[in-house]
């Protein structure tokens, strides 16, 4: 069953956005995972829930964008990249 415009970009992420903000505050400093393993974890976790509920919408948007060029320039290639995350 295909989702409906409505309900597609509505899903529910498993954390806050203050949650997700404080992640990414923490992440961007050296060592955190050294000096606070504990929050590094944690971190992680809503980083991957993040990107989890955004995989669809990331779906969407390079399906849009390939019918798009394809009107433009039918020999177009489109490609997206979800960067990989340090272990």
């Amino acid at each position: 069953m295909a989702k409906n415009k409505s309900s597609f970009f509505k899903s529910k992420l498993g954390y806050s956005k203050k949650d997700v903000q404080r992640a990414g505050e923490l992440l961007v400093n050296e060592g955190i995972w050294e000096e606070e393993p504990d929050a590094f974890k944690f971190s992680m976790d809503v980083l991957s829930d993040w990107r989890a509920h955004h995989a669809d919408s990331l779906d969407h948007v390079t399906g849009l964008l390939e019918v798009v060029s394809a009107r433009v320039d039918r020999k177009s290639i489109v490609v997206k990249r979800l960067k990989g995350r340090r272990q």
